[in-house]
């Protein structure tokens, strides 16, 4: 039979603490977080709930995780760093780009009568007629391919787009498929 010697030696602060192990929850902010930002590298994605569920559940996992002194201190804080700036990057494109990525679903949304109106004629309808305003014109003097205006660029790049995934009118040539 062996001696077993019991000393204090191998008694750490960690153990004081039985959350000490415990890294789910900094792991799953910091894992929510780095979706969140990946979500926010598409602009589209940024500018619905599901991102801001994602950055909302990081914050409060890694709160949480932290508060209750779980293990995975490092992995909270980064994911409470990450989810901070990603939620000021959707807060931005929230507030920057919402009124052009309602009239882009708009769009998306009745495409076909959009482009058979465009086809019978060629005028741009009422609820876009506002990117005709002059201050918009150097957009899309650099967009590729160059337009002069709005107007130009509704039917040479927007519509020709939707009629190439055939959608509405008749479908464009191969050859500007290719193109």
């Amino acid at each position: 039979m062996s001696d077993v010697f019991m000393d204090n030696t191998n008694y750490s602060a960690m153990d004081d603490n039985p959350n000490a192990y415990k890294k789910g929850l900094a792991i799953t902010a910091f894992i929510l977080s780095i979706l969140n930002l990946v979500c926010c590298c598409w602009a589209f994605a940024a500018m619905t709930p599901v991102g801001f569920i994602f950055v909302i559940l990081a914050i409060v996992f890694a709160l949480i995780s932290l508060i209750t002194k779980r293990g995975g201190k490092g992995l909270a804080i980064a994911a409470l760093i990450i989810a901070g700036l990603s939620l000021i990057f959707m807060v931005y494109l929230n507030i920057s780009f919402k009124p052009y990525a309602n009239d882009i679903m708009l769009f998306a949304q009745n495409a076909e009568k959009y482009v058979n109106d465009w086809d019978e004629t060629h005028e741009v309808p009422a609820e876009f007629q506002k990117y005709n305003d002059p201050k918009y014109d150097q957009l899309w003097q650099n967009y590729n391919p160059p337009c002069q205006n709005f107007t130009e660029w509704y039917g040479e790049v927007w519509i020709k787009q939707f009629k190439q995934q055939g959608i509405g009118g008749s479908p464009a040539p191969a050859s500007l498929a290719l193109a």
